[in-house]
């Protein structure tokens, strides 16, 4: 007996360690099924009983875990990058803004950026533009309105 009590034990600190090295909740559903089968097996009751104990309670938890926290867990956050933080901000044409040709690039926070425009107007070398959005890596922008 004192055998199932160490196994359980393990299982227990193995679960909580999984799960302290993980940011998702990888191993905590099996936490309560293995707290369960190590104090059965404390109490000395038979090994099939600390099995069906330790994989009820973690199927228990595991399903009232997923029907609770689904939301969370399957929701892809949004990757947000520092480049977003260009949107509204100025720069300046280096090479002519060209959809067809596809040439084109923007200086900007002193970085040069390949530029395109949204409607396909062509930019020339030393305007001013306003960078609208981002596609992948390159800055889409219409021309300022300031001179």
């Amino acid at each position: 007996m004192q055998t199932y009590v160490i196994l359980w034990a393990a299982i227990l600190v193995f679960a909580i360690v999984a799960e302290l090295g993980t940011a998702a909740l990888v191993s905590v559903w099996f936490m309560p099924g293995a707290l369960a089968a190590l104090i059965l097996a404390i109490c000395k009751v038979d090994l099939w009983i600390q099995i069906v104990a330790f994989f009820a309670l973690s199927g228990i938890c595991l399903f009232v875990g997923f029907k609770f926290f689904r939301h969370k867990m399957m929701k892809n956050p949004a990757v947000r990058v520092n480049a977003d933080g260009l949107v509204g901000k100025e720069g300046v044409v280096t090479e002519s803004i060209d959809n067809l040709a596809e040439t084109g690039s923007v200086k900007i926070n002193h970085q040069i950026w390949s530029a395109r425009t949204k409607n396909g107007e062509k930019i020339p070398a030393g305007a001013v533009v306003v960078v609208e959005e981002i596609s992948g890596v390159k800055l889409i922008c219409r021309k300022s309105e300031t001179k």
